[in-house]
């Protein structure tokens, strides 16, 4: 039988039929999906290219704290949380390849990232669509140096964190009567946006900055840099850099004799700083925007050593279900629901995030705060020493 309707006719049954099929769908509204009672977040990490050191202990440290959430709460407020990793191997291009398929295919409803050089990349995209970014570890200026509606820091930039570094300095400074203070600043990728202002930081405190210099994460030697800051006499070495470099600075430095007080982030407070420097150990002191492993009474890393069964961690799995702890908050602080669409849940999520007024993480962080205009939880940083003989981190009070 030849129909009757004309080509427009039937297209505009067509398209009428499609839309009523999604009104009657149980799990659409208007076409986009609804959430339903299980929920996806990502975590886009490094886990095995040049950043793994300090990658991987931060992926398993997410993953193993919403296997926790699993196994203590269940869900949160009815709703199962599941949490999809993508290892993207430091490689810009695959971090937006993963932010692709969690968003489109897997409709996370938040997101963990890694490093200071995907972030960047990441965060249009997640601004487009209101997805929530918690950052844990990439705190580089390009990353949370300027606002953004929808990332969430932990701790300020590691222009901050070296800044307070520069503290620990004058007091040594001032202790030990030092007329000429002299800095060396060796930075790599992730130091790049932040070194120039920690460099006029050091010059405004009146110190000399013979030695202002790039040292690649990939570098295996260093022996040029610290031949310059010996001969220069820096009684200081910052280290601006991944653990990889700062180990190859020591190591280097040792060799020719020379023993400054080195100076590394918290991406060098990590345990395989003895092992990898063991024949070089030189005066250390790092920072850290969460708690370390080596400080037993804290209750945040007793639930930690308790829940993993593992007391050896590395530093980094702390910031990893610091930074999963906070994604979780927020959906918790969220109100969801089932019948919420993907999109509405996002944004759902961003502002239960900015709800958070003086939130504890069982003492693994400063209490956070965040606002609708300050994504920054917290403004400090904690100091530690590092003890050779017995390979700990020493939390540093008031004196050197």
């Amino acid at each position: 039988m030849r129909s009757i309707l004309g080509k427009k006719d039937a297209f505009g049954i067509v398209v009428i039929c499609f839309v009523a099929l999604l009104l009657l769908s149980p799990n659409t509204v208007l076409g986009e999906e609804k959430i339903g009672e299980s929920i996806n977040v990502g975590g886009i990490f490094d886990i095995s290219g040049p950043t793994n050191q300090i990658g991987a202990p931060f992926a398993d440290g997410a993953v193993a704290y919403f296997e926790y959430l699993k196994k203590t709460q269940g869900n949160i407020k009815g709703i199962a949380v599941n949490l999809l990793t993508i290892d993207y191997q430091y490689n810009p291009q695959k971090s937006m390849a993963a932010l692709s398929r969690l968003t489109t295919k897997e409709n996370i409803l938040g997101l963990l990232a890694w490093g200071s050089v995907d972030a960047p990349l990441i965060i249009p995209k997640a601004e487009e669509i209101s997805l929530a970014v918690v950052s844990a570890a990439a705190r580089g200026r390009n990353v949370i140096g300027k606002f953004s509606p929808v990332v969430f820091a932990i701790a300020p930039t590691y222009t901050d964190e070296w800044v307070e570094e520069l503290f620990l300095v004058n007091r040594d400074v001032l202790k030990r009567k030092i007329f000429d203070p002299k800095i060396a600043i060796v930075y790599n990728e992730p130091g790049r946006p932040g070194s120039k202002p920690v460099l006029q930081r050091s010059k405004m405190l009146g110190y000399e900055v013979p030695v202002f210099e790039f040292l690649s994460s990939k570098s295996m030697s260093a022996s040029a840099i610290v031949s310059r800051a010996k001969e220069a006499g820096c009684q200081y070495v910052m280290s601006l850099t991944t653990l990889g470099p700062l180990t190859v600075l020591m190591k280097d430095a040792q060799r020719i004799d020379y023993h400054p007080i080195f100076f590394g982030d918290f991406f060098c407070a990590s345990q395989l700083l003895f092992e990898l420097c063991a024949g070089a150990p030189q005066k250390t002191f790092v920072t850290s925007p969460v708690a370390l492993m080596d400080e037993t009474d804290n209750p945040g890393i007793k639930k930690i050593i308790e829940f993993t069964g593992n007391p050896k961690l590395l530093n980094q799995f702390v910031a990893g279900w610091v930074g999963a702890m906070v994604l979780a908050e927020g959906i918790e602080k969220s109100n969801i629901n089932p019948d919420m669409t993907i999109s509405e849940a996002r944004k759902a999520i961003v502002a239960g995030l900015e709800s958070f007024k003086n939130q504890q993480f069982d003492g693994l962080t400063l209490p956070m705060t965040f606002t609708k205009t300050n994504h920054i939880g917290t403004k400090q940083f904690k100091l530690y020493s590092v003890n050779w003989e017995t390979k700990k981190f020493v939390p540093v009070k008031t004196e050197f």
